[in-house]
């Protein structure tokens, strides 16, 4: 029985994260209170220890039933987190929803004011902040500093060129 006392005890301590033999009195206080219950209450104190171990077996088996979990939904690849391209998955749903409501003001001939009282330049507005978030975290997490330099000068050229094509300065392709 002191066996099982000593055992119950150096699970209890480590569930509450200090070392069970620098408690010292406070162990065997610990401990002749816990033998104290089990007395007073007429449980064997084997009971609890076995008691103890299936505690352990069922946290065991949970935490393998989510790492099997985790696995057979799919390995988070290109989600932010992730190691593989991270972000990605996050920068096309962005894109979708500013698509999405692209095409509603192309759908109301460029009306603002959509159904429920949307106003649609605020949402595009909202969008469009959100994909730029997100293709900076895509752009941060898988180029170097260099890449982005080269993807920032792109995209300050192609500017330039649909300003000229908005004013008819140059052809349209």
């Amino acid at each position: 029985m002191e066996e099982d006392i000593e055992y119950f005890t150096k699970k209890v301590a480590a569930a509450l994260g200090v070392n069970p033999l620098r408690l010292g009195a406070a162990q065997r206080d610990f401990s002749d209170r816990v033998r104290e219950a089990c007395a007073d209450n007429g449980v064997d104190f084997r009971r609890v220890r076995v008691a103890t171990e299936t505690v352990e077996t069922l946290l065991q088996t949970r935490d393998q039933l989510h790492r099997a979990r985790a696995q057979s939904s799919g390995s988070g690849d290109f989600s932010i987190g992730s190691q593989v391209w991270p972000g990605a998955a996050k920068l096309i749903e962005e894109m979708a929803e500013l698509q999405q409501l692209l095409a509603k003001l192309i759908a109301t001939a460029g009306k603002t004011k959509y159904w429920g009282g949307v106003d649609l330049k605020e949402r595009v507005k909202e969008e469009m902040a959100d994909v730029e978030a997100a293709m900076m975290f895509f752009a941060r997490q898988n180029f170097s500093a260099e890449d982005e330099e080269c993807i920032k000068k792109r995209a300050e050229l192609k500017g330039d060129l649909y300003e000229k094509w908005h004013a008819g300065q140059d052809p349209l392709p």
